[in-house]
């Protein structure tokens, strides 16, 4: 679904995101984020419920994801719509699908009646943890990082390793990463999610993170590869899922 041009902050979302990781390496799960601020959320899920019940909807190739912030400093966006694409074909044939769709014209200018856009993204998932059955619940909370990654080779090793590590092996959640294609003057190149059932999950679960020597190792050599642009905590909404991470 092609909202009016505005794509993500980065991601957050209903779904577990390291389920996509691993075992999908050579089709690459591309997504599209929209940022957008609203005073009537419930009618913007009123809006989605109705385009997915479409005959449009109905045949959707994408997982769509809705979701909201709780802490994201100044950034103006109160919600965020993540599109995922199982593949780079199965996203050109969702793009032509929509354009070509009464239902999907309907709901755009329904949704921008509602909304107003704030920033927008296209991203890809670049690798992650795989802990089928972690995320329970429809309404996760994510704690999402935007990187300036200055050196990949270095950015990539040290990042095996951690995801590798004793730590991201007790964290209560999945930790996933991935590369930012194209973000418009925002000087993010990569992004760092993770997510947990809820909040004071996260909480506790971070500050572990923080504290466990597998992470003071990545960290000693870290401002030498990546600089942290942005954090943010969000928690998801709701989902209207096409596709299993699985297939």
């Amino acid at each position: 679904m092609k909202t009016y041009q505005f794509m993500l902050g980065l991601i957050f979302a209903s779904l577990s995101f390291g389920a996509f990781a691993d075992d999908h390496a050579a089709n690459i799960i591309f997504g599209e984020s929209y940022n957008f601020s609203t005073t009537n959320p419930a009618a913007v899920v009123e809006a989605m419920d109705t385009w997915a019940a479409s005959e449009t909807g109905k045949k959707s190739l994408a997982n769509i994801s809705l979701g909201q912030y709780m802490s994201n400093g100044e950034n103006e966006a109160t919600h965020q719509i993540v599109v995922f694409h199982q593949n780079k074909e199965a996203m050109n044939e969702q793009i032509a699908m929509n354009l070509a769709s009464s239902d999907s014209q309907e709901f755009l200018a329904k949704f921008a009646s509602l909304t107003t856009p704030v920033s927008e993204n296209l991203f890809s998932f670049m690798g992650g943890t795989n802990k089928p059955g972690v995320i329970t619940t429809s309404t996760p909370v994510q704690m999402l990082y935007a990187l300036e990654v200055t050196d990949l080779a270095a950015f990539q090793k040290a990042f095996a390793k951690l995801l590798a590590s004793d730590a991201v092996a007790a964290f209560p959640g999945n930790v996933s990463y991935g590369e930012v294609i194209a973000n418009g003057e925002n000087p993010s190149t990569h992004w760092v999610s993770f997510t947990t059932n809820d909040a004071g999950t996260m909480l506790e679960a971070n500050n572990a993170m923080l504290a466990s020597s597998d992470f003071q190792e990545y960290a000693q050599g870290a401002d030498s590869f990546r600089k942290v642009n942005s954090s943010s905590m969000g928690m998801g909404v709701k989902s209207w899922l096409s596709w299993s991470p699985n297939n």
